[in-house]
């Protein structure tokens, strides 16, 4: 069997984001077990091979367009901005008996609506449920403008995932909550969806005993151009991290990612922008904060923070869709005063918590693996 991967991002870029990381990591996996990828497809703005991997030979850059039909005005940004011509050319190419594409999530499967294909398999990867994100973003926008913008979007993605749970010969959901309640909009799905979630960071397990805690020192890493996580750091500075100084003075907390001009700034907050290495980042952390109020999918956040050994301060709403959601290890926080009291507890206990962040792992261990993720392939792909 050979493979062609096609995705809505450059995966060897310099800017590295819980999404990019995810599709990176799931090709290594299929090349270290001796899978067959011909081509992974990326369409990114950014072209620059700025990370060493053995998918290097394999990938093939294409400049973001715009889908040039009338029926772009109904179809989300996101999906139509990803058009390209000559990427449209070469990807009917492959149109192979023998040949598997995966489509990394909704905004590549436009290329399964325009290519009639006959003899490939083609499998689409559901990242999130893209509609229900787009509303959870209206609903927590700041601003009209963005409430509008969120709710027309949520609508257009509504419309068109109707038609796209029938175009593909399976789905691959990262989410499993998420796989079940598309299974209850489309029932054709039922026979079809398959959950394969996202894989732990083999790097950062192999570096976990060099892991040290030297301070009270709380750390956030993802991308901040994304308005729902500048939302969410600046709630959990605001309402928590405030708090949390009144009761453990010497407290800090640490914000690495792209777009941290708007951080809200106070006393023993550190903005730091871009970090070349999110584990030397986190490596005498206390504990990962991940505060998100409105998400989807999996926050492959989570997975590394697990996967680094550090004990999380996070919401019941980051663990959905995880093997976590079943019998979560650690306790979760919807509201800024359990999220103050779950912080001081931590910092003042931290052998229970360490306890609970490995109990994490390994719950992580029995189905977030590379060996997971290729049975499931094998077993689509015959």
């Amino acid at each position: 069997m050979r493979y062609v991967v096609l995705s809505p991002v450059n995966i060897l870029r310099r800017d590295v984001t819980g999404g990019t990381e995810d599709i990176k990591r799931r090709a290594e996996a299929m090349v270290d077990a001796g899978l067959n990828i011909k081509k992974i497809f990326c369409v990114d703005r950014d072209a620059e091979i700025a990370r060493d991997s053995v998918l290097k030979d394999s990938i093939g850059i294409y400049k973001r367009g715009f889908f040039p039909s009338p029926k772009a005005l109904i179809l989300p940004y996101p999906i139509v901005s990803r058009y390209n011509k000559e990427l449209l050319s070469e990807v009917v190419k492959w149109d192979q008996p023998g040949v598997t594409m995966i489509f990394e999530g909704l905004h590549m499967s436009l290329y399964r609506f325009l290519i009639p294909i006959q003899k490939a398999k083609t499998f689409l990867r559901v990242h999130n449920i893209e509609s229900d994100y787009h509303l959870a973003l209206a609903n927590m926008s700041q601003t009209v403008r963005h409430k509008i913008a969120h709710n027309v979007v949520a609508h257009q993605y509504r419309q068109y995932e109707k038609e796209v749970y029938t175009k593909f010969d399976g789905y691959i959901f990262i989410s499993s909550s998420e796989m079940e309640k598309a299974k209850g909009k489309c029932p054709d799905l039922n026979s079809k969806a398959i959950w394969a979630p996202p894989l732990v960071d083999v790097d950062a397990i192999s570096k976990r005993s060099e892991y040290v805690v030297s301070k009270n020192k709380l750390v956030y890493f993802g991308d901040l151009r994304v308005s729902a996580n500048l939302a969410s750091v600046n709630w959990f500075i605001r309402e928590v991290f405030s708090k949390i100084k009144q009761s453990v003075p010497d407290v800090e907390f640490h914000v690495a990612g792209q777009g941290a001009f708007d951080i809200v700034r106070l006393p023993h907050v550190y903005v730091h922008g871009f970090v070349p290495s999110i584990e030397e980042f986190v490596a005498d952390s206390a504990a990962i904060v991940i505060p998100s109020l409105a998400c989807a999918g999996v926050q492959i956040k989570l997975i590394d923070a697990v996967s680094f050994g550090k004990p999380v301060l996070t919401t019941s709403q980051v663990i959905e869709g995880t093997e976590f959601g079943k019998a979560c290890p650690f306790p979760t926080a919807d509201t800024a005063e359990d999220m103050i009291g779950l912080a001081i507890d931590l910092l003042n206990n931290r052998k229970k918590y360490m306890a609970q962040a490995e109990r994490a792992f390994q719950t992580l261990l029995k189905s977030h693996t590379a060996e997971t993720y290729i049975s499931i392939l094998n077993r689509l792909s015959t």
